[in-house]
């Protein structure tokens, strides 16, 4: 346990951080049932499939917290988006293998997140996909877009002239920023494959990447 921020933060015994699995939704709705039974919990907030395991286990009738989720894409977004970017024949026989859970939520949707309370999408265009694939839920789906931290994240000119003197970028070349973790399906090498066509035909062109992952050796 750690606290960042104001915020508490709990690691799960057994499991790994940002991986989703049977340990993880097992121990989360336990670790849930003994916070809750020492300081009630209003509501659970999930990204993504996170409170999937609450919202099927039997804790979720004992407990009755109300729960949302917040959604930045679907599974078959994600899941054509890794064909695409699969690299090898491992990577692509490990595609293939979720087909047909992708297929089943496509035609019954993922009961999961069919049992929410709120489905919150984070851009319209999410809004009306979620609507049509999860119908049964259709009226728990709200578009909340992404906020940004304007104090935070703000225009800066003197900051932007000395990162430029710094990497030795004229005033006059476009430069581009990508920021996120380093997967092949976020896409970084398609930014990367437009931007050389750019540069070969003349065009003063420069990419910076903030972010690192398991894609960063070739990219």
């Amino acid at each position: 346990e750690e606290e960042s921020g104001g915020t508490r933060i709990l690691y799960l015994p057994g499991t790994t951080t940002g991986q989703y699995g049977g340990g993880y939704f097992e121990g989360s709705v336990a670790c849930l049932s003994a916070l809750h039974a020492r300081e009630p919990v209003d509501v659970v907030v999930g990204q993504s499939a996170g409170a999937r395991g609450y919202v099927v286990s039997p804790a979720r009738e004992r407990l009755g917290i109300p729960c949302a989720s917040i959604f930045h894409g679907l599974m078959s977004w994600e899941y054509f988006s890794s064909w695409a970017s699969a690299r090898g024949l491992l990577a692509r026989a490990k595609v293939i293998a979720r087909a047909p859970r992708v297929v089943r939520e496509l035609c019954r949707g993922d009961r999961g997140f069919l049992a929410m309370d709120a489905l919150i999408a984070v851009s319209r265009e999410l809004a009306l996909a979620m609507r049509s694939q999860y119908r049964p839920a259709a009226a728990r789906v709200h578009c909340v877009l992404n906020g940004v931290d304007t104090d935070r994240f703000r225009p800066d000119v003197p900051a932007g002239a000395e990162l430029r003197g710094r990497l030795g970028i004229p005033d006059s070349e476009v430069v581009f920023l990508m920021a996120g973790r380093l997967l092949w399906e976020k896409g970084f090498h398609v930014c990367l494959e437009a931007l050389a066509r750019l540069a070969s035909s003349g065009r003063p062109v420069h990419a910076l990447i903030a972010g690192s992952g398991p894609a960063e050796p070739e990219l």
